[in-house]
């Protein structure tokens, strides 16, 4: 029943307690309601008509009126919950919640008022008893009811919410009671906690709100109230900081864009079941700001928001994760909340940044349907496709084919590619394929000659940008981007070498050089000698050869290769994701001793055949950690993988490449690989391709 046995009613606003969907129960207040009456000369004025259908409103959402009765001896108050019928009319019956109230002394009682919530706020019905019984109440409505608004924002009932209360080691638990962005109210669990008196209402505290298993907000807030100690004792807090950092302060930052017709950020608020539609007012890969209502306000500096979508006039929507990282009033008196995205899936993440592009220039295209007969007129017209190479593609063209069918038409999670388009042709092109677990690999980056400049350089800033913005993302897997390149070619050289001689450190970006062989079947291999092994490598191998390559390199191709499968763990691995699109990716790595000493590391790297042009994620790559073990040993090592793994036309590659001329060993020709460490230098990179090629980012 609606009898309070621990708290006293503060204020009006408190009667929403079981409004939008939380199971209905009794306050359990005793309810001072004096301060409602004597509020009435001030209050807004409802009629008769508006509390009809809010009855009605309340009767088909399940939510209770709250009936206020005064003890005629004792003059003390009490509230009891009730449900209402239908309505039609200027009566309207209410029956008890609770079935206890039937054996209260109810005529001992004389009607105060009949209390609805309408819109958030509560409505006062003074009205006219006709029958008060053990099972309902019997109301004539008057002609003119009130609305009490008390707060300036909004409170809202919560459910389900965990809380816990750290200060200076003392700790606490509890349940949120009610939330606004304004403030919380928190009751406290007996069972376990510390003495109160231990606390101090006026020292910072640290507060956390949970859902499940997942922390919802935690941040440092200020206590407002506190409550007379009790069964359970509640406190009132209000956040202490209006932002937060989620991510470290860049040198530069993804540009913001204001996009018509502006998008809306749709999301059920995460402590109670209220859907919010708000209007974004500027937007980038990596966030977005919205504008509140200061009266409904419920968005805090720190709030995780589990699932948002970002819908742009209903025709298509991008679902994220996002955090608010400030809340600022604006100058017509709302309120601006910026949020970071947490996490969204690489389809959505280049759904948005189509979006943003193509705000800026109508020829900028992710990840769009390509033309493939544009495609491949682009490619040859480049000579991106050059005859050599085309030799090699000509024997499997049909599997060529289809591969591009499906990595520029059906979208894996494992590619993305940039284009420049006008007219229907293809300008300018570069793509990405995720090579290793948490690392992709940049491609085919061309552009034709008899076009202005700026198309590459268009692509190549589309490409910047999406890869600094994906970098921050868990479902991106960019720990690493890396490129290979021909040193001879000066474009990458600036672009990728110059940054990583800028950097000077191979940790920030590395630069390792390979020699590069194409070695044809039907040249006859001698048997491996007596005294060397060939098998998988074993960790203590491992060991040996991250020494080796941090002794000759100290770059990042260790981690990309991930040799002890740490990040391979949790999750679907590349493996089963490129075989769920129907693509083939795999890498092994084994191990050559001779005379019991590793002298050679081996990777077979696999993939579907045209992933790569020039078969790098379909080869044979040797590390050779002994620079005077025999070439012949070499090739005949190479020879036994072709065969025992089946691997066609692939070619290898050797590091380091001045083994080659140590040996006197003539190679076609020689690729850099540049790896960039994504996660802590993605926009110092970003601020290179600004002042070295004046990119404007912004």
């Amino acid at each position: 029943m609606g009898v309070n046995k621990e708290t006293l009613l503060r204020d009006a606003s408190g009667i929403a307690e079981a409004d939008r969907g939380i199971a209905h129960r009794i306050p359990d207040w005793l309810f001072h309601h004096q301060c409602l009456l004597e509020s009435i000369d001030t209050s807004h004025r409802v009629a008769q008509s508006k509390v009809i259908n809010s009855l009605n409103h309340a009767h088909f959402t399940g939510a209770p009126a709250y009936v206020c009765l005064k003890h005629r001896l004792y003059g003390d108050d009490i509230i009891v919950g009730a449900r209402p019928d239908p309505c039609a009319g200027e009566r309207v019956t209410c029956h008890w919640l609770d079935q206890e109230a039937a054996s209260f002394s109810l005529d001992q009682y004389t009607f105060e008022h009949l209390v609805i919530i309408r819109e958030g706020a509560p409505v006062i019905i003074p009205g006219e008893v006709e029958e008060l019984n053990g099972t309902s109440l019997t109301l004539k409505l008057p002609d003119t009811s009130y609305t009490i608004e008390h707060r300036r924002t909004m409170r809202h009932v919560c459910s389900g919410i965990k809380v816990h209360i750290v200060q200076r080691g003392f700790s606490a638990s509890g349940t949120l009671v009610d939330f606004s962005a304004a403030s919380f109210r928190v009751r406290l669990e007996r069972e376990g906690m510390l003495p109160l008196t231990w606390f101090n209402r006026n020292a910072p505290v640290t507060v956390s709100l949970i859902k499940g298993d997942h922390i919802l907000f935690a941040g440092p807030c200020d206590c407002i109230r506190q409550s007379p100690e009790n069964a359970n004792p509640e406190l009132v807090f209000n956040p202490a900081e209006q932002s937060i950092s989620r991510f470290k302060n860049q040198p530069i930052r993804n540009p913001r864009r204001t996009i018509e017709p502006k998008g809306h950020a749709v999301f059920v608020h995460p402590f109670f079941k209220k859907q919010y539609t708000l209007e974004i007012g500027d937007l980038s890969n990596s966030g977005f700001s919205v504008i509140e209502h200061t009266v409904d306000s419920a968005l805090i500096a720190g709030l995780i928001i589990p699932q948002l979508a970002i819908s742009f006039a209903g025709a298509f929507t991008i679902h994220c994760m996002a955090q608010v990282i400030y809340r600022q009033e604006t100058e017509e008196g709302k309120i601006r909340c910026g949020l970071a995205i947490l996490d969204t899936t690489i389809t959505d993440f280049s759904t948005l940044n189509q979006i943003l592009n193509y705000s800026q220039d109508s020829g900028s295209f992710v990840s769009n349907t390509v033309d493939m007969d544009a495609l491949w007129e682009f490619f040859f017209d480049t000579g991106f496709i050059y005859p050599q190479k085309y030799r090699h593609i000509f024997s499997n063209i049909a599997d060529f084919k289809e591969t591009y069918r499906k990595l520029y038409q059906e979208h894996p999670e494992i590619a993305r590619h940039f284009t420049y388009e006008k007219e229907g042709k293809i300008h300018a092109h570069l793509s990405m394929v995720r090579a290793f677990e948490r690392t992709w690999l940049m491609q085919h980056h061309a552009a034709r000659h008899s076009e202005s400049r700026l198309a590459g350089f268009q692509v190549l800033k589309q490409t910047v940008l999406f890869l600094t913005g994906l970098s921050r993302l868990p479902s991106g897997y960019m720990d690493y981007v890396m490129c290979y390149y021909r040193p001879e070619n000066r474009f990458p050289d600036r672009l990728f070498g110059g940054f990583a001689r800028e950097a000077e450190s191979p940790r920030v970006s590395s630069l390792d050089l390979f020699a590069y062989f194409s070695i044809p079947e039907d040249i006859a291999a001698p048997e491996l000698p007596a005294d060397c092994r060939l098998h998988e490598i074993t960790p203590l191998e491992i060991w040996e050869f991250e020494r080796f390559y941090n002794h000759h390199s100290g770059g990042l191709l260790i981690e990309v290769l991930d040799l002890g499968g740490k990040s391979r763990k949790g999750g679907e691995s590349l493996e089963d994701t490129s075989r769920r699109f129907g693509f083939e990716r795999t890498w092994t790595t084994y191990a050559l001793l001779r005379r019991g000493a590793l002298t050679a590391v081996f990777v077979v790297n696999r993939s579907s055949f045209a992933v790569n042009l020039s078969h790098l994620l379909n080869s044979l790559t040797v590390f050779v950690m002994d620079e005077e073990l025999p070439g012949d040993i070499i090739h005949s090592a190479a020879h036994t993988l072709f065969r025992a793994l089946n691997l066609d036309n692939a070619p290898l590659l050797v590091y380091p490449s001045d083994y080659v001329i140590h040996h006197d060993i003539p190679c076609e020709k020689c690729y850099q690989l540049w790896i960039l460490d994504m996660k802590r230098h993605a926009y110092d990179f970003m601020k290179y391709t600004q002042d070295r090629f004046r990119m404007r980012y912004r």
